[in-house]
Formats: C-alpha cells, structure tokens, sequence
C-alpha cells in the first residue's frame, strides 16, 4: 500500500487537489462566460486564464480564451490558444473555428482554408458545426 504515511495530517490526496482545482477551474470558466457576455473580453480572457493555469489539459478553456482575445482583435495569441486546443482536443470543432478565424484576423488567408481542410478531414460532420460558427 504505502500511500498510509502521514494519516491523520491535514494533507489533501494528490487527487483531491486535482478535483479541487478543477472545481476553481470550472468557476472561473463561469465567471469567464459571464464576463464575455457581457462584452467584457479583457476580464473573460483572464478569467479564462486562470482557469488554464488550474487545469492545463482542459481544451475548452484554451478555446474560450481565443474566443475572447479574437473580439479583442488579438489575433496571434489567440490562434496560440486555439492550436493548444486542437493539441488537447483535434476534434474540437470551435479550437478549429477560432484558429481559422485567427488567421483570417492575420491576413493568412491561404493558412486558414488549409486550416478548414484539417478541420474537414479530423472531423466528422464538421461542416455543419463550422457552417455554425
């Protein structure tokens, strides 16, 4: 077993922490999504952040943040956060949605239809959720 040294300290298991921080995360995702209803994109995106900075391999946080910093017109780190997205998530249809957008914010027109080429072949029916976007 081995996992008993230490009973009884005020210690939190390694997976307890994990699941606390990914409760914060969670809430911050929240007050991320209030904040970018609210056209409030600067505070999102740090909302966002922090939720990154709990839960380093949830994609949708990543994805929500490109979603933020492209209303900001800050295209580049939000196509950073978009392809990190694609990395945690290549299904993902709105990581692929945000980095095609990105690119067209960059003028890289020819890099966002082969972008939309990798978004049709990664996933399926991925035509009608981009159409959506």
């Amino acid at each position: 077993e081995g996992e008993g040294e230490g009973e009884g300290a005020p210690s939190v298991s390694a997976e307890e922490s994990g699941k606390m921080a990914r409760k914060r995360a969670e809430a911050h995702k929240e007050a991320g999504n209030s904040e970018y209803k609210r056209g409030r994109y600067d505070a999102a995106a740090h909302e966002y952040a922090e939720a990154m900075a709990l839960d380093p391999d949830n994609a949708t946080y990543c994805c929500n943040r490109a979603a933020a910093l492209l209303m900001l017109e800050q295209a580049e780190p939000a196509l950073n956060d978009a392809q990190r997205a694609l990395t945690l998530d290549p299904k993902l249809i709105k990581a692929h949605s945000r980095a095609v957008k990105s690119l067209v914010q960059l003028g890289k027109l020819s890099d966002a239809r082969r972008q939309l080429e990798r978004a049709f072949e990664q996933v399926e029916g991925a035509s009608t959720g981009l159409q959506s976007e």
